[in-house]
């Protein structure tokens, strides 16, 4: 399903590209954008460019769906060997019955507070297929009124089969 994109994989410092997108990310004194990065590195097996897309968009859409304003949180935690990317906002929220149509194409949900809230309905799910490429998925937190997080997870380190010890050529000695 992934092969109409292409993806560069290669092993991406996650602290360090999303301090990246928070920084590439317009500054609006409405929407201040709060980081929770860890100054360490997080080494993740992943596309630094499909990475950056989907958190620039789960930015872009946290300000679109937060009209009064309001901090925009962008964080990521280590759980054991995966990392938990975040965006929270505290924006007009989602509807329980409308959580599960979010990630399909094309999908809007149709909610009078979205009048002249401009999209096509692909974000989402171009994000949810480039987050399931590299073997993580989405979770989506909700209220109406309260605001929004969508989190994603990536895999941490090197994908098994790359493993520096197990790419070391074997060495078995001659018999003299």
């Amino acid at each position: 399903e992934t092969g109409q994109f292409a993806f560069d994989f290669r092993l991406v410092d996650l602290s360090a590209r999303l301090r990246e997108a928070a920084l590439h990310f317009p500054s609006d004194p409405a929407h201040p954008v709060v980081l929770d990065v860890p100054d360490e590195p997080l080494p993740c097996w992943a596309d630094g460019e499909r990475v950056s897309e989907v958190v620039e968009n789960l930015l872009s859409n946290a300000v679109k769906y937060s009209p009064d304003g309001g901090e925009i949180r962008l964080g990521v935690r280590r759980e054991r060997d995966t990392a938990v990317v975040s965006v929270s906002d505290h924006g007009i929220g989602i509807a329980p019955e409308d959580l599960g149509r979010l990630f399909r194409p094309f999908s809007r949900l149709h909610d009078r507070s979205l009048k002249g809230i401009e999209g096509f309905g692909l974000g989402l799910s171009l994000c949810e297929r480039f987050v399931r490429a590299h073997g993580g998925r989405f979770d989506v937190r909700s209220a109406p009124g309260e605001g929004s997080t969508f989190s994603f997870t990536l895999p941490l380190g090197m994908p098994p089969a790359m493993d520096l010890a197990d790419s070391m050529p074997s060495v078995t000695p001659a018999a003299h």
